[in-house]
């Protein structure tokens, strides 16, 4: 019993993580790309707006989740988990209408992320390759995106979480590296 409470719980976990991270990529770091590219005299707003949108993403998904439960379309097992629950139970309401409008956002957020994270590789792709051979990101990129798209939902976010973990390392060693730096004394600056 304690096995399966523990390993019921740790599963758990690691789906809530890992589709946390999923929904807003906080502290993947992948949001410093597009922030400090802005043309801003005031650093602290910027980053204001920086952590409200990780909120905001968060946000959304705790409402899809309280849609979920007041229409109670996660009783029924023939729902898959995700975009077909969320449009099942604004179905329940709103008729074709709200199955209309889930359609809408889930295309406005699919374009969004793949131009906001084909920005964000790109401009890591040309400092690691000193402005060479972008085509060839872009050209592998739409390739990505076609294989998504036809690919299975399972295998999709699996590749996803092996993405994002293997983002999150260099950053985290970055990090490490950065607690452990010395401090440039007041009289250097």
């Amino acid at each position: 019993a304690t096995g399966t409470l523990v390993g019921g719980f740790m599963s758990a976990m690691r789906w809530g993580i890992f589709k946390g991270i999923q929904a807003n990529e906080a502290g993947i770091g992948t949001q410093t790309i597009p922030h400090s590219m802005a043309d801003t005299h005031d650093s602290t707003s910027q980053a204001a707006i920086a952590m409200l949108s990780t909120y905001t993403a968060g946000f959304v998904g705790f409402l899809s989740g309280c849609v979920a439960l007041i229409t109670r379309t996660w009783e029924n097992p023939d729902i898959p988990l995700g975009i077909s629950m969320a449009a099942s139970s604004f179905e329940i309401y709103f008729s074709t209408i709200g199955v209309l409008i889930i359609g809408i956002v889930a295309v406005l957020f699919a374009f969004g992320t793949i131009l906001g994270n084909s920005y964000n590789g790109s401009q890591c792709f040309t400092y690691l390759t000193n402005n060479k051979g972008v085509h060839y990101y872009y050209i592998g990129t739409g390739i990505m995106v076609f294989a998504g798209a036809i690919a299975e939902v399972k295998t999709v976010f699996a590749m996803t979480d092996f993405v994002l973990a293997a983002v999150a390392l260099p950053h985290m060693a970055a990090l490490i590296l950065h607690a452990f730096k010395k401090p440039i004394p007041a009289e250097v600056k």
